[in-house]
């Protein structure tokens, strides 16, 4: 039997919620744990990314580049996250704005690999380089405050409206059992 950590990830500065709940070897490292993020994500990024928690970065990482320093390589997950509740910011690609706060929420054992458990919400395309403000403006505030922010964003949010056209994101479209059949290793 093999120690995991259950991990849920949680994209921040978008509502509705967008997030998934899933089991990692304790050994795994940081640069794993990024593997397993873009899956879950629905991702495929070569970029620079980085792991950090309030004032410290625990480590950066990119694809095919293993000169930067700290290195997510050598950084265990059972050394980042000790305690129930303990969680750091991942940053999956420095292009976008795409905040997520992975968090532990469960330990246990298991025959070891990686397996998704439960998840809501779909994420974003990778490549939609758009601010928190406008997502927020098109999708999380309502009243007042939406219609005056508005007046003053509406060149941006045309072109994120058209932009969402474009891609056909469908924000709640997740499958758990499709995803679960991408993600789980065992």
């Amino acid at each position: 039997m093999t120690k995991y950590l259950e991990l849920e990830v949680r994209l921040k500065d978008i509502l509705p919620d967008v997030w998934r709940r899933f089991r990692i070897s304790s050994d795994a490292t940081l640069a794993d744990l990024h593997a397993a993020l873009q899956v879950l994500c629905g991702w495929d990024a070569g970029c620079l990314y980085e792991f950090r928690t309030l004032g410290r970065v625990l480590g950066y990482g990119n694809i095919g580049d293993e000169h930067i320093e700290p290195s997510v390589a050598g950084v265990r997950l059972d050394d980042v996250f000790r305690s129930m509740g303990d969680w750091c910011y991942y940053l999956g690609d420095y292009g976008q704005v795409w905040r997520q706060i992975v968090k532990l929420v469960g330990v246990g054992e298991s025959a070891g690999g990686r397996v998704l458990v439960a998840g809501a919400g779909a994420f974003p395309p990778l490549d939609s380089r758009w601010s928190w403000q406008t997502w927020e403006l098109a999708f999380g505030w309502d009243g007042d405050k939406r219609r005056m922010l508005a007046q003053s964003a509406r060149w941006e949010i045309k072109r994120f409206e058209d932009w969402l056209r474009w891609v056909r994101w469908e924000r709640d479209g997740f499958d758990l059992g499709a995803a679960a059949k991408a993600f789980d290793l065992r």
